[in-house]
Formats: structure tokens, sequence, C-alpha cells
């Protein structure tokens, strides 16, 4: 019987009372939101720190690219100093009467610069004898 006078006078209280219940729900819900919004923040101010998939592939990719522009760059200072060999070798067998390669691509300067080579070992192994 207690309990149903509880529950009698609490519905009385309610109905005189409804608008502090409506502004207690109100601040409730407000609360609940803000909690929900500082965690969606908290999460998305997360995520920006970590780094994504796409920034991960183009640092990757800048690597590979400035690993070949090295890769290039050492190889045209090859081609240049093979240029330099070739031209610093070209009065010595002009000197001796060697004929001259009658084309002049890259491929004939590697044969040609094989054949200098190949006789300068010749002359000195004879030399050494």
């Amino acid at each position: 019987m207690a309990a149903l006078n509880l529950l009698i006078e609490l519905k009385e209280w309610a109905f005189n009372h409804a608008w502090v219940l409506s502004i207690s729900t109100l601040v409730l819900i407000q609360f609940f939101a803000i909690q929900a919004f500082l965690v969606h923040y908290h999460l998305f101010r997360k995520s920006l720190q970590k780094p994504k998939p796409d920034s991960l592939r183009f640092a990757q990719i800048e690597k590979s690219i400035a690993f070949q522009s090295e890769q290039i760059e050492k190889l045209f200072d090859k081609i240049a100093e093979t240029r330099k060999e070739i031209l610093d070798l070209t009065p010595m067998t002009k000197a001796r009467g060697a004929p001259e390669p009658k084309t002049h691509s890259f491929e004939s300067s590697f044969l040609s610069l094989g054949e200098i080579n190949l006789k300068r070992r010749l002359e000195s192994f004879q030399k050494n004898i």
C-alpha cells in the first residue's frame, strides 16, 4: 500500500512540476549529445594523425623516383667518362695508323673501347716479355 501511495504522490508531483521534468530531460539529452560529440571529435583527431594509405604510396613513389634519378645520373656520368676515354684514345690510334670505326653509334664506341683496352693489354704483355 505504501508503494501505491508513493506512486500516486510521484504522479501528482510529475503533473505539477512538468516544466522541471522537461528541462531535466533536455539537459540529459544535451549532456549525452555533447559526450557523443566529444568522442566523435577525439576519434576524428586521432584519424588525422594516422598516415593515410595514399600518403604512404606517394612517399614510396617519391623514394623510387629519387633512386631512379640517382641511378640515371650515375649512368650519365659513366657514359661521359667512357666518351672522354674514347676521345682521349682516338688520337693515339690515329698516330699508330689504326683504322677509325666508320660508325659513331653508342654500341660501336663501347666495342672500340673494348678493342682498345684489349690492344693495350696485349701491348703491355708484349713489352713485358
